[in-house]
């Protein structure tokens, strides 16, 4: 039997954000690719309490001025979890070890140098952190301090994702960055991959009555922030049709205006969602890395329309059911004429669907990982 231990931040079991989805999909893929295995989980927090992620945030970036590791592993950093983990490896042997998100690349000091290492990429981080961290260019101390860990930030992933050299990418592109690294790096980009049949929609379409728009996404996460501000500023003032905007995922519940606009927090049964609505929206303008939850919804053949940066890293067919615009002038003209949105939400035709299947992501890993444990 073979043995894995898998390493993360924070375990979630609600999976209430892409992350955790994809995290918890790669580990469902290596069950499935290798048939007798046995997977060891360990995890940094049991979970993240808003209580305290504040002080916590900074903590972390007084704490990096004088640390080797930038705010956000040191977030992820204790010794306590440090010595669980050297616990773990003396008294059990690995033959593979898989370390989740780039703030915890840093455990790659504790392993073992005869033993295999994978590491989970779910972004190029530092990019993103640098896109962050440029909203506070102007503020005077902290915008500095910010920018300086940021770039501690880039240094760090690039070194450690290079030690490391196996790299399972959510992104075609991110696939492309990380493998310009060097001759050594080895990285497979895995789709993210469902392992339940796609929901049978029940939904009668509106017909040219008022036509439901849906948005999925965690609201805690600053990408989907934008994305509703986007939409709510830009695009829902100048619609001339009738029309209601369904927001689902966690703190959603806070986004609505008691009128067209309903939020409904998080939701347990993610069937529910595509039955609920005519068409999903993804307007993201800020992030990087794939929307897991843009593929959850072409998987379930629901008709959409999208920024170019919501399908970014992603390798679609052309797609009639999955409509890319990038202005907010697109995007309003094209709602607003009927016969563009009639042939979107009537659209019958969804080839991307099974390239996020279950079986064809596992036939994938199984050559990777042949390649890994040679």
């Amino acid at each position: 039997m073979l043995t894995v231990l898998f390493v993360s931040h924070v375990k979630d079991e609600s999976l209430s954000n892409g992350g955790s989805v994809f995290s918890s999909s790669v580990v469902k893929l290596i069950n499935s690719a290798i048939p007798d295995i046995e997977i060891s989980e360990l995890y940094c927090l049991p979970s993240n309490p808003k209580v305290t992620k504040t002080f916590r945030k900074i903590s972390s970036l007084l704490q990096s001025a004088c640390s080797e590791f930038p705010a956000k592993v040191r977030y992820f950093y204790s010794r306590e979890f440090s010595e669980r983990i050297q616990h773990e490896l003396t008294v059990n042997e690995y033959d593979l070890v898989v370390l989740d998100h780039a703030e915890m690349l840093w455990v790659v000091d504790l392993l073992p140098r005869n033993v295999p290492v994978i590491h989970i990429s779910h972004n190029i981080e530092h990019c993103l952190y640098m896109q962050y961290v440029e909203k506070y260019n102007g503020w005077p101390v902290m915008g500095s301090m910010l920018k300086r860990d940021a770039v501690k930030y880039r240094q760090f992933e690039r070194d450690k994702v290079r030690e490391v050299g196996n790299l399972i990418t959510i992104s075609c592109e991110d696939r492309e960055f990380w493998n310009a690294l060097g001759a050594g790096m080895n990285v497979l980009a895995l789709n993210p991959s469902f392992d339940y049949s796609p929901v049978v929609r029940q939904r009668s379409a509106f017909q040219g009555g008022k036509v439901l728009l849906g948005f999925l996404g965690n609201m805690e996460w600053w990408p989907n922030r934008d994305a509703v501000s986007w939409l709510s500023r830009y695009i829902l003032p100048y619609l001339s049709i009738d029309y209601e905007l369904h927001l689902f995922g966690l703190m959603s519940e806070h986004l609505g205006n008691g009128r067209n606009v309903i939020g409904h927090g998080f939701v347990d049964d993610i069937g529910m969602i595509w039955n609920a609505v005519d068409v999903m929206v993804n307007p993201i303008v800020t992030g990087a890395g794939v929307n897991v939850k843009v593929a959850e919804g072409i998987y379930n053949k629901m008709p959409m329309i999208c920024t170019p940066l919501a399908i970014q890293g992603l390798s679609l067919a052309p797609d009639p059911s999955v409509v890319v615009m990038d202005t907010p002038e697109q995007w309003i003209d094209f709602i607003n004429t009927q016969g563009s949105l009639d042939k979107l939400v009537f659209c019958g035709e969804f080839p991307n669907a099974d390239s996020f299947s279950f079986l064809r992501q596992t036939q994938k890993l199984q050559q990777f990982l042949a390649e890994v444990m040679c």
